[in-house]
This record gives structure tokens, C-alpha cells and sequence, in this order.
């Protein structure tokens, strides 16, 4: 239909053509493919790149599949305008994905040195704090460990002579806690 609407001049109708072709060729199949591209560049002139570039496309998005494809792979060797065209157009798909990932990637590499600081920082930040809690875990261990030794010595008070009911009595702050053993009879400390 591209052909005759292109002989007879006939704009609206190439327009159309282009059209169905292009809804067409969003209906992939493999089984055909040969032949339309056979069709297009046996029926369209070399300087009417339209149905040529719309066919070097679908190839293109479908190459993968398509190099597996014995009659596409001897299509290549017998059309050469369409080798010539699908080529160069998966090399410059193949350049702008490059482009992509470069961007990306610069853009990862930047986020990587303004973040990499404040991470770096942040991590510091966290293992000085992980040190500071731990040193005040042992501290309280030990200290905890101690009363408990205490607690487990003690039979009597010393100073009632009464059977040792402890109260622990906390003093100092929540961040320093300091922990007494007092006789509950007499009030006396250990």
C-alpha cells in the first residue's frame, strides 16, 4: 500500500500506510519477518528511509531473538541496504545505552563522594557510640557482678546481727548509675 500510495503520490494514504505498519509492528512475530523486510526495501526507493528505518527498528528492538534466527542471519548476507541500515542502527542503540550507564554510573560516583563523606562520618560516629555503650555495659556488669557477691556472702547483718533482708538502692544518674545495699532492718551499708 506505502508503494502504490508512494507512486501515485498520494500523501494521506503513505500516512495511513505508515501508520498500520508502525500499530503492525507492535505485534512482534519472528515467522514473516524476513519477508517484510524484503518487501520494504524491494518496494521503497533508497531515499525513502520511513518503512526502512520503522523495519531496521523492529529489528533492532528484536535483535536478540533475531541473530538466533538462521533465515534472518542469511537475509543479512543477501540484503545488504537493510544489513547496512540495521547495523549501524543497533550500533547506535548500543551507543546510547553506553551513554546511559556512563550517566548513571557519574551520577553514582558523585552521590558516592558527597554521601561517601557523611557516611564515613556517620559510621565513626556510630562505632565511637557502640564504644561508649560498651565500656559502660562492662562497667555495669562488673559493678552488678559485685553486688550479687556481695548479696550472696552476706548471711546477717553486720551490724543488726539479723537475718539480711537487702534493699538495693539506686544512686547517681540513669547515665552513671550506681546501685547501694542497705539492711532493710537497720539501714546499714555494704
Amino acid at each position: 500500500m506505502y508503494a502504490v500510495a508512494d507512486y501515485y503520490q498520494i500523501r494521506n494514504l503513505k500516512t495511513l500506510a505508515v501508520a498500520k505498519f508502525s500499530d503492525a509492528g507492535a505485534i512482534w512475530c519472528e515467522e514473516g519477518f524476513v519477508e517484510v523486510i524484503e518487501e520494504v526495501y524491494h518496494s521503497t526507493p533508497s531515499t525513502d528511509k520511513t518503512l526502512r528505518d520503522l523495519t531496521c527498528q523492529l529489528a533492532v528492538e528484536h535483535s536478540r531473538k533475531l541473530i538466533n534466527n538462521a533465515i534472518f542471519m542469511a537475509a543479512l548476507s543477501q540484503q545488504g541496504e537493510f544489513a547496512t541500515d540495521f547495523v549501524h542502527m543497533l550500533a547506535v542503540k548500543h551507543d546510547q545505552e553506553l551513554s546511559a550507564k556512563a550517566i548513571f554510573i557519574t551520577k553514582l560516583q558523585d552521590y558516592a563522594e558527597i554521601n561517601g563523606e557523611t557516611l564515613q562520618n556517620e559510621i565513626q560516629r556510630l562505632s565511637t557510640t557502640l564504644g561508649i555503650e560498651k565500656a559502660k555495659a562492662a562497667r555495669i556488669r562488673m559493678y552488678m557482678l559485685s553486688i550479687r557477691d556481695e548479696v550472696n556472702s552476706a548471711d546477717t547483718c553486720r551490724h543488726c546481727h539479723v537475718s539480711c533482708n537487702a534493699l538495693l538502692e539506686q544512686i547517681g544518674t540513669s547515665d552513671q548509675p550506681h546501685l547501694r545495699l542497705r539492711c532493710s532492718g537497720c539501714n546499714t551499708k555494704y
